[in-house]
């Protein structure tokens, strides 16, 4: 699968996950939006607006807009050697071998330092397939747990027909550490109170990526329901649900979050108890 494609499916799970159900109404040139929610809906009438949190400054800041690409100037897959070519002066050749070593799996840990550099490229699109990639790897990538977490912060977004504002390489870095698993969770956990909400928002989605209810996951959780912001305590609602009969002990809380003034908070809160009150088949 190449780059574009790969790029393509983390950006219809964002959008999945904001809610939206259509293709991005632009590239996201127009986002001025100062709070880094992972998918952020716009507020309500009936539901309490987003509060802004300032971020720290990015070294690549801006959105994640598409690039012109001429597919004629791009060498063919089979004619790059991936580890030499992660390091082209060409973003699209740097995308195209990123995207040829996530095909290898756990086969690509060899490239796994050059991957993990890859998350501070200053194109979107390389740092997004260098993520994906590591997921691929599994288990073995645990050392690049540290270096995902960093890319909570990531900067690249876009708007969707919804109207909210999506950072598909911050999603993209919850599901790798969910492929990751279990070694993910003390130093994800680690970052459950960080003062910024995109950081604690990425941690809700990213235990609920994990889906493994070892010590602490549900304590962080259940916390992380009251959180100030409602995308949060939204996430975190939804990563309970995900958990299964395994987030019982969470069921209090959860009944609390039925009555939360935010119709996205409440309702994900109300899937969740159904899911826990029914077991998997």
């Amino acid at each position: 699968m190449g780059g574009r494609a790969r790029s393509a499916i983390w950006v219809a799970a964002a959008l999945l996950h904001a809610g939206c159900t259509t293709s991005p109404a632009n590239d996201g040139k127009d986002s001025e939006d100062p709070s880094p929610a992972l998918g952020e809906q716009p507020a309500r009438a009936s539901e309490p607006a987003h509060e802004s949190h300032p971020e720290s400054e990015h070294p690549h800041s801006g959105p994640c807009e598409d690039r012109e690409t001429d597919t004629a100037q791009i060498p063919k897959v089979g004619d790059l050697d991936p580890l030499k070519a992660i390091k082209s002066e060409d973003p699209r050749v740097r995308e195209k071998a990123i995207s040829a070593l996530a095909k290898r799996g756990a086969g690509a840990l060899e490239a796994l330092d050059g991957l993990i550099a890859a998350f501070e490229d200053e194109d979107a699109h390389v740092r997004l397939a260098a993520v994906d990639a590591v997921g691929e790897i599994g288990p073995g990538a645990a050392r690049a747990i540290d270096a995902l977490i960093g890319v909570f912060d990531d900067p690249a977004s876009f708007r969707g027909d919804c109207g909210c504002v999506i950072y598909p390489v911050r999603i993209a870095a919850t599901r790798a550490l969910g492929k990751i698993g279990e070694a993910s969770i003390p130093k994800v956990i680690a970052v459950a109170q960080h003062e910024l909400q995109g950081h604690r928002e990425c941690v809700a989605v990213a235990l609920g990526e994990i889906g493994i209810a070892a010590e602490g996951v549900l304590p962080a959780l259940t916390t992380t329901l009251s959180d100030d912001d409602p995308h949060v305590r939204e996430s975190a609602a939804d990563s309970l649900g995900n958990l299964g009969p395994a987030a019982k002990s969470a069921t209090p809380a959860l009944e609390r979050a039925r009555r939360d003034p935010n119709k996205r908070v409440s309702a994900a809160a109300e899937l969740a108890l159904e899911k826990i009150r029914k077991p998997r088949t």
